[in-house]
Formats: structure tokens, C-alpha cells, sequence
């Protein structure tokens, strides 16, 4: 073959891989408009604001969510599941016809009053087909459509916009040449209780991997509750923001109601105190408070993609906050920070003139649980146990032989994931056999098991310790001792 780029063709499609990424951030939260249905993968503020609207101060808390999202993007986070928390108001609608005749109805994806001035732009083409373009109150283009021969195509088409949807109207035509506004959507906030935020956390889906979910600046116990039994169930990890300006006592009870959950949803995340102060909105004056889950899940976005070792802590120079103006409350002394973190409570701490995180504390209890008092190996586990399922998935089907191959292949394919692991030192031990075993022979497939088409496998696995505690020793001399 010559030497440079060799191109082939294959009639394969290429394989699509699977949602393993751990630094992607799954919020909770009220916004300006979209949809409500279902979280929409966002990469950029740019993407957020035409789907989700600008910084919008009409419902409680939107605001906030809004700079929150923005400080995540700011800081470097990349992958962001946006689940929009809207309550029981009116979809924006319009009737779009031929003549006197009802062709399609449009709805607004969710409730506001942000799409009351949207357009709908209908445009012929040969005959009766026509194309669509959702248009925002500046004119801007949302979303543009192919050419339709039927209203059905379009109902079709349109079925899971982000935007606008249709269904045929009463008439029989297709419709004509024009443009119609959207009108009646109302805003209504969202009722923050426990069942409610459940409810919204629970429509982030398994096939969206793994990651940190938020509830950002809706600092309630019940709600900070729903989201530690939501990530234990979901194998996700919460990042959870106390109230702004609380005190230690009360931030005390709080750790204490979420260790008295179920162990498995105490260990499944990290409650953080401190909000930040940032700079002001666009047009506005005046420094913003924003929940530091933003600037959590932005540096663990960050430090993931350049790392990629989950079991990485999120604090000291892993945590520098660069859009942080300092702490939106009174610092905490060092024995408060120390009473706190052993509470489970984390904060931030200014060091060298740098804004940082200064805890990775799950809530449990460390003398009882401390191989999940830090969040880094709750982390942990949930990366091994996302890639570990993408693995086994690759085998769903597969055919299991007498010779134990099949079982000897998944071995392989395991010990690979956690020599990975083990390489960019997420787990620990001078030898890779003392950081991790992997066991799929016989004393866990026996031949009954195989039998009725199971295929098992067991990782047993050391995680590294995040350097909580430095301890640095200096030894004085006489100059004329030297050095």
C-alpha cells in the first residue's frame, strides 16, 4: 500500500460509542422557555440561550439557573443535559390557514411568554408544497424545514422540536403563504417540593452516561434530598448547593439530614456552601451570586477532559475558580472548615490570591464509611461502573462456549479498561495486581449459570486516596551549617 493517507469504504456503519464521559453536568432548573418534556444536550451558552432563552427574572430562581449555566460554560465546562423546570402555565399557540380554513395548528414546546412573539413563516414551493421556519421577536432563524408535500410530513418533521410542534387543523388544505405569530403563553413558576424535583431528576435517562446532576440555587433539605436518592438511583454523583450566606450550625443539620439517609444516597455526592460572586450580567450593574454547583461541575468537566481520571479530587489547584470574584458570604475560619468538612459540608477558600475548592466531602459519616468519605471515589465507582456496563453490553448476544473464550474475551476486555485506570493512577497499588483484580472464571460462571445464558463478571479495585491532609516538614539551620 503507498505511504500517506489510505482511504476505504465499507457499507458498515461505524460504531457509535457509548455514553461514558464523567464530566458532562445534568441541571435542574427554571428557564425564560423550551421545552419540558426532556433534557436537551447543550455545548455551548450560545446553544442554551436560543433554546432556553435569555437571562429572564419574571420565576423564581430563573436568574440564577441562567448564571449558573453561564459560569458553567465560562469555566470550561463543555457537556451540559439542561432539564427545564416550568410550572402549570399556557403554551404560546397559533393557528396557521388557508384561506378561511384551519391548515395547522402550532404549539410552543413548553409554557411562557417568551415564544408570544415568535413567528411562523410559511413559504409555497411547486405546487401546494411548502417549507416552514420557526423565527424568534428579532427575526432570528430557530429552525428551518425541508419541503413538505403534506401537513402530515410537517406534523411528523416538527414531532420532537425544541421549539414549535404541529398537528393538522380541521381543514383539509395545506397551508398558504405567510407568517403567523405565536400568542396566550403565560409563566408560572414551578412548585419546589421533593416529589416535583424527583420527578424532574428522574427524566434524565440511563443511556445519557454518567455525570454530576444539579438542582442549581434551590438549596431546600427535601430537594437537596431528592437529588442524593436520584444520583444513587441514576449511578450519577450530586452536587448540591446550600442556602446563600448560611451558618455553620444550620449547614451542620443540613449534612446531618442528608447522612441520615440510605448510605448508598449519603456517599452519592458533595454539598457545597459557598455561592460565588461574579461579574455583572450583560447591560446590568452590580456583581451576581451564583451556586458554586456551577463552578463544581464546570472543574469536573474540565479536569476530566484533561485527565480523564474520575477519582481526580476537585479541590486545591484542581479546584481554582477563575471567574470567581471571591465568596458571596464571610469566610469561614480554619477550625470552622475544619468542623464543617467533617460535617460533610465543602467550601472555597481563597489561596495565593486564587479562588478555590476546599473540600471533595461526601455527608457519611467518615469513621463509619471512609472509603466514601471523599466524593472523588463515589466518582470513581460510577466511571467503573458505566464503562464496565458499556463493556459488558458488547457481549449481549454473544454466543458462550465450553471452553470458556467467551468468558477469557470479557477478562480482557475489563483488565484493559482498569489498566487505564490504574495508568493515570486512579487506582492504587505499586503493581497492577494490587490495584485491581477482574474474575469471570468459573467460581462466578459455572456451568449452570452459563446454562441459562448468564455471563458475570467481578472487579475488585483499591482507589487512590485524595491528598486531604498535607504534611510538610521544614528544618531551620545556622548559615554557617549550609543547606
Amino acid at each position: 500500500m503507498r505511504p500517506g493517507t489510505n482511504v476505504t469504504t465499507s457499507t458498515a456503519l461505524p460504531p457509535v460509542l457509548p455514553a461514558t464521559k464523567t464530566g458532562t453536568w445534568f441541571a435542574v432548573g427554571p428557564t425564560a422557555f423550551g421545552p419540558t418534556s426532556a433534557p436537551v444536550l447543550c455545548t455551548s451558552m450560545a446553544q442554551f440561550i436560543k433554546i432556553f432563552g435569555p437571562r429572564f427574572t419574571t420565576v423564581a430562581n430563573s436568574a440564577t439557573f441562567f448564571d449558573a449555566v453561564e459560569t458553567f460554560f465560562a469555566e470550561g465546562g463543555s457537556r451540559l443535559y439542561v432539564q427545564r423546570w416550568a410550572g402549570a402555565g399556557i403554551k404560546a399557540t397559533a393557528v396557521i390557514k388557508n384561506g378561511a380554513e384551519a391548515s395547522l395548528e402550532a404549539t410552543a414546546a413548553g409554557p411562557g411568554t417568551g415564544p408570544n412573539s415568535w413567528k411562523v413563516v410559511i413559504t409555497l414551493a411547486t405546487g401546494e408544497a411548502f417549507s416552514i421556519q420557526i423565527q424568534n421577536g428579532a427575526g432570528e432563524v430557530l429552525e428551518s424545514s425541508p419541503v413538505f408535500n403534506t401537513r402530515a410530513e410537517a406534523v411528523n418533521y416538527f414531532k420532537n422540536s425544541v421549539f414549535v410542534t404541529f398537528k393538522e387543523g380541521a381543514g383539509t388544505k395545506n397551508p398558504a403563504a405567510g407568517t403567523t405569530s405565536l400568542a396566550t403563553g403565560t409563566d408560572v413558576a414551578p412548585t419546589i417540593s421533593k416529589a416535583e424535583a424527583e420527578a424532574q431528576l428522574e427524566k434524565f435517562a440511563p443511556e445519557l452516561g454518567p455525570g454530576q446532576l444539579s438542582v442549581p440555587g434551590i438549596t431546600t433539605t427535601p430537594v437537596i434530598e431528592a437529588l442524593f436518592i436520584q444520583a444513587a438511583k441514576q449511578l450519577r454523583i450530586a452536587v448540591a448547593d446550600a442556602p446563600l450566606n448560611e451558618t455553620k450550625a444550620n449547614l451542620v443539620t443540613l449534612a446531618n439530614a442528608i447522612r441520615g439517609l440510605a448510605s448508598n444516597a449519603a456517599r452519592s455526592g458533595a454539598i457545597y456552601s459557598d455561592w460565588q460572586q461574579v461579574a455583572p450580567a450583560a447591560g446590568t450593574f452590580g456583581v451576581r451570586a451564583v451556586p458554586c454547583s456551577a463552578f463544581v461541575a464546570a472543574n469536573l468537566s474540565v479536569n476530566d477532559n484533561l485527565t480523564s481520571n474520575p477519582n481526580q479530587p476537585c479541590a486545591g489547584k484542581w479546584g481554582i475558580l477563575p471567574q470567581s470574584l471571591g465568596r458571596e458570604a464571610p469566610t469561614f475560619s480554619e477550625k470552622e472548615i475544619e468542623e464543617l468538612a467533617e460535617a460533610g459540608i465543602n467550601v472555597t477558600k481563597t489561596v495565593n490570591g486564587q479562588v478555590r475548592i476546599y473540600g471533595f466531602r461526601t455527608p457519611v459519616n467518615a469513621l463509619v464509611e471512609p472509603l466514601y468519605a471523599q466524593v472523588s471515589n463515589s466518582r470513581l465507582d460510577m466511571a467503573i461502573d458505566w464503562k464496565g456496563k458499556a463493556i459488558l453490553e458488547e457481549y449481549f448476544g454473544s454466543e458462550i462456549d465450553g471452553q470458556g473464550k467467551d468468558a477469557s474475551n470479557l477478562a480482557t476486555d475489563l483488565e484493559a479498561m482498569m489498566l487505564k485506570l490504574y495508568s493515570i493512577g486512579a487506582i492504587f497499588g505499586e503493581k497492577p495486581g494490587e490495584a485491581f483484580t477482574v474474575e469471570t472464571g468459573k467460581s462466578i460462571n459455572p456451568a449452570t449459570s452459563e446454562a441459562e445464558g448468564n455471563l458475570n463478571a467481578q472487579i475488585a479495585y483499591r482507589r487512590s486516596p485524595g491528598a486531604e491532609y498535607v504534611l510538610l516538614n521544614l528544618t531551620r539551620v545556622s548559615i554557617t551549617q549550609g543547606v
